[in-house]
């Protein structure tokens, strides 16, 4: 059994809250389902093995996503969209309206997974149906607090943005901050100019589209070399 208190939860909606915003504003991916995507695996990059259903952490993730992102969402309507603010404005009022507004929430967010799965449940039995839909809010009370314990183990990472991407790296990055990469380390690195020098800062916990070599030069005869302090 997980427990969490209240002011854990309310600290995890408003630092994802303000990442969603952040990362949604940037205009590194075509569309919201591609931006949520590398979102996800950003936040997750180190626990994919332990989501249980991936289908299903997907799908809460996303609604999730979609949340933080009032009054711009794609998933939710413009009243479920209100009703879903509103419960996030009562969530946030503290501990005594956060466990009756906390309820309402999985309760309302489930009502978009279960109309998702509508096909497939009308092709079980009522008996599964009942079962199935039971276990949602089981899901989706999991997820959020899989989420919010992953960002607890976060918190002493900063969410950075790039040119072209944004990743992980210690809460010590700054802005004028720079991401290398260095031969002989297998994870990016953030490095402070000092003149015409570089000091180590920290590593990168994962920049999405980068952690398998993707940017690394064909011809190393590309590479530069730096001088740390």
């Amino acid at each position: 059994m997980i427990y969490l208190y209240t002011n854990q939860y309310l600290i995890f909606l408003g630092v994802f809250r303000a990442w969603c915003c952040a990362v949604d504003v940037s205009y590194f991916y075509s569309t919201r389902q591609e931006s949520q995507e590398a979102f996800n695996l950003t936040i997750f990059a180190e626990n994919q093995k332990h989501l249980g259903s991936t289908e299903v952490h997907e799908s809460v993730f996303e609604l999730l996503y979609d949340w933080m992102l009032y009054p711009n969402c794609q998933i939710f309507d413009p009243t479920q969209a209100q009703k879903a603010h509103e419960l996030l404005l009562e969530m946030e009022g503290g501990s005594e309206q956060f466990a009756k507004a906390f309820a309402e929430m999985v309760a309302f967010m489930g009502t978009p997974l279960i109309d998702d799965r509508s096909s497939d449940l009308n092709q079980v039995s009522d008996h599964f149906r009942e079962l199935l839909m039971a276990t949602i809010p089981v899901h989706i009370r999991l997820e959020v607090a899989s989420l919010t314990l992953r960002l607890t183990n976060l918190q002493n990472n900063s969410l950075f943005l790039l040119d072209s991407c944004y990743g992980l790296a210690a809460y010590t990055a700054r802005e004028g901050d720079e991401v290398f990469l260095l031969k002989g380390l297998d994870v990016p690195v953030v490095l402070r100019p000092t003149g015409e020098n570089y000091s180590f800062i920290g590593p990168c916990s994962y920049i999405h589209g980068v952690m398998e070599g993707q940017r690394w030069p064909e011809d190393e005869s590309e590479l530069q070399d730096l001088v740390l302090v």
